[in-house]
């Protein structure tokens, strides 16, 4: 009886959480990834190219894309942000030039954790910079984008700041 009470109450709650899948555009020259894109790590890893959260925490749905230039080979990782009755604000996050293979990145969603991370500097990977943190606690939806068998940062909404703040979390 508890599990239908939590699949009735997630299946409300899609239906009612806003969302904004329907007006995401992608930026002028740039486009979403397409079927003939999802290869070599993307398609062997299964890794997504595409997350939903309310990564701000103003109770809408936002979405992070990694997108693919229109004119040549560079990609970017986007955060479109969602709003009641407006087309969606959108921030680049990364631009990778030309060189660079997307398919080596994923994006993932790193859940709240009241659990302190500590940070690549935290870890004695490398020397932390003034003000960098030797850890964080997620409190809201984050981005977690990684190369592959490689390092990983999160993108960890700043509530203070308005911004994404960038925490590298392995070298």
């Amino acid at each position: 009886m508890k599990l239908a009470r939590v699949v009735l109450l997630i299946g409300i709650f899609t239906i009612l959480a806003p969302s904004i899948s329907a007006q995401v555009q992608p930026p002028p020259g740039w486009r979403f990834p397409q079927k003939n894109d999802i290869k070599d790590d993307w398609e062997v890893y299964k890794f997504p190219v595409h997350i939903v959260a309310d990564f701000n925490g103003d109770g809408f749905r936002d979405e992070a894309w990694i997108l693919l230039r229109q004119a040549d080979s560079g990609w970017g990782l986007f955060v479109f942000f969602g709003a009641k009755q407006r087309n969606p604000h959108i921030i680049k996050l990364v631009d990778a030039s030309e060189g660079t293979q997307p398919q080596r990145y994923s994006i993932s969603l790193a859940g709240v954790s009241r659990k302190k991370w500590r940070t690549a500097c935290g870890k004695g990977y490398f020397a932390c910079k003034p003000g960098e943190p030797t850890e964080i606690e997620i409190t809201l939806p984050s981005i977690e984008f990684c190369y592959t068998e490689s390092s990983c940062s999160i993108f960890l909404w700043n509530l203070k700041a308005n911004a994404f703040s960038k925490y590298q979390m392995s070298d």
